[in-house]
């Protein structure tokens, strides 16, 4: 991108899949020089088969894509290499978010190496986030103050300096179904998930949270820290035992277990003969 980011204050559509495969073919670099996108002002983008990298949103937010108070449709993309302060990858506020068949991969941030999202809706189904890193929370994803539908995620080996390795969901209510968190880290406490915030709820189901590390708390794959509220469905397979005190799972919050609901490894493979 010779002449900076690219602008969208109206309906744009833009179709990277030359070919109709399904795979990105044509890439958006801004090469460290600017922001890669942004949408804004009631504008409408419907991306697809773009690969968007080497943003750089300096002190802002959004390295690759910025969605303010507009609506964005990504599809069959690949969004790596970029960075700003929020949301290294996306950062979206007052946005209508739908987002499917998409990585985010290798992006940095202080908060949301991959994504950083606020006070927006965000559908998201067969998405990977992996691989980013956070200096401050939320390696792969921080969610604040909106409404979520994540289906299919993959939401694996993301870092963070201080706390949430994996997601911070804060004072954000919807569900996480089908989906697999693994491999996140944080120096601090919560390895895979905190549901934190006074207000919503996060319900999983059919979904594995193991395998994520905290070095400084005993919450390993799921936290729900003070007034945050969460409910385990049927099909949640935790790593460790449950319990209110450490272990995977932290409750000092207000946690609702549902009668099929959670499991541990070591219960699955109990009952493999």
């Amino acid at each position: 991108l010779a002449g900076g980011e690219i602008g969208i204050t109206g309906d744009v559509g833009i179709d990277g899949d030359i070919d109709g495969d399904g795979i990105a073919d044509v890439t958006l670099d801004a090469r460290g020089l600017s922001r890669v996108m942004s949408v804004t002002s009631g504008g409408s983008a419907m991306l697809s088969g773009l690969v968007v990298t080497g943003g750089d949103a300096s002190l802002a937010h959004g390295g690759g894509i910025s969605v303010i108070h507009a609506s964005l449709d990504l599809r069959d993309s690949v969004i790596h290499g970029n960075a700003g302060t929020y949301g290294g990858g996306l950062y979206a506020n007052a946005g209508d978010l739908r987002i499917a068949n998409t990585e985010f991969r290798g992006n940095a941030a202080s908060y949301g190496g991959g994504m950083a999202v606020w006070d927006s809706t965000l559908a998201m189904g067969s998405v990977t986030v992996a691989q980013n890193m956070a200096s401050g929370s939320g390696g792969g994803i921080a969610i604040f103050d909106s409404n979520v539908a994540l289906a299919n995620l993959t939401l694996a080996d993301n870092t963070a300096g201080t706390r949430r390795g994996g997601a911070w969901i804060y004072e954000t209510e919807g569900a996480i179904t089908q989906s697999t968190i693994t491999g996140n880290v944080a120096s601090g406490g919560h390895g895979g998930v905190q549901v934190d915030g006074a207000s919503g709820g996060l319900t999983l189901s059919n979904s594995i949270l193991a395998g994520n590390l905290a070095f400084a708390s005993e919450d390993q794959d799921l936290s729900v820290n003070g007034a945050g509220v969460a409910t385990l469905a049927g099909g949640v397979i935790l790593g460790a035992a449950a319990n209110a005190t450490g272990g995977t799972l932290n409750t000092p919050g207000t946690v609702t277990v549902l009668a099929d609901g959670p499991r541990t490894l070591a219960d699955v493979f109990a009952g493999i003969e």
